[in-house]
C-alpha cells in the first residue's frame, strides 16, 4: 500500500508496513545483482575475441572483429574496449575463442588472388564513401579487424560487397 492511499484512521499495520519494505529491499537487491552479473559478463570477455556491430560515420553499421581490451561501465551499461572501438557489451554478436580467431583469419585468406569491390564509408575530407575495386594482395589484421589488402588500400573485410 502506499502512504497516500492510506486512511489517516487506519494506518498501515506494522506487518504490512515491514511486508512492504521487504519487497523494496529484495527489489533493489535483485537490481544491483543483476548489474553485477552483467559486469561480471562483460569482465569473462576480456581477452576474448568478438564480433561486434557498430555504427559508421556514414550512418549505417559495419561488423569489427577483435579482442576484448579493456571494460568501461558507464550509465548502468558495459562497453568493450575492441581496437579503437568502444562497443556497448549489447551489441556483441559471436564470441570466438583463439581456434577460431585463426579459422576466421584463414577463411579470409581466401580472399588473396580475388577481385573485391568495396565502398569504404567517407572519413574527414571526402564528400562520399570511397568504391574500391581490385584485387586481394594479402589479408591483415590490424588493431583486431581484417583488412584485406587491395593495390595500395588496406580495406576493412567488413566494407566488401562483391567477390568474384
Amino acid at each position: 500500500m502506499q502512504l497516500s492511499n492510506q486512511d489517516p484512521l487506519e494506518p498501515m499495520s506494522d506487518t504490512d508496513f515491514i511486508a512492504q519494505m521487504a519487497q523494496f529491499s529484495a527489489l533493489e537487491q535483485m537490481q544491483a545483482l543483476n548489474g553485477a552479473f552483467s559486469s561480471c559478463q562483460a569482465y569473462s570477455l576480456m581477452g576474448k575475441n568478438v564480433l561486434a556491430t557498430v555504427s559508421d560515420e556514414a550512418g549505417g553499421t559495419a561488423q569489427i572483429y577483435g579482442e576484448v581490451t579493456g571494460i568501461l561501465r558507464q550509465n548502468d551499461t558495459d562497453y568493450l574496449q575492441i581496437g579503437e572501438y568502444l562497443v556497448p557489451q549489447s551489441a556483441v554478436s559471436a564470441i570466438y575463442d583463439d581456434d577460431a580467431m585463426d579459422a576466421v583469419i584463414a577463411q579470409a585468406a581466401n580472399l588473396v588472388g580475388k577481385q573485391i569491390e568495396a565502398e569504404v564509408p567517407a572519413t574527414d575530407g571526402q564528400d562520399g564513401p570511397e568504391k574500391i575495386t581490385g584485387t586481394v594482395s594479402a589479408v591483415l589484421v590490424k588493431n583486431g579487424l581484417l583488412y584485406a589488402a587491395v593495390e595500395d588500400k588496406e580495406v576493412p573485410v567488413a566494407y566488401i560487397n562483391k567477390i568474384s
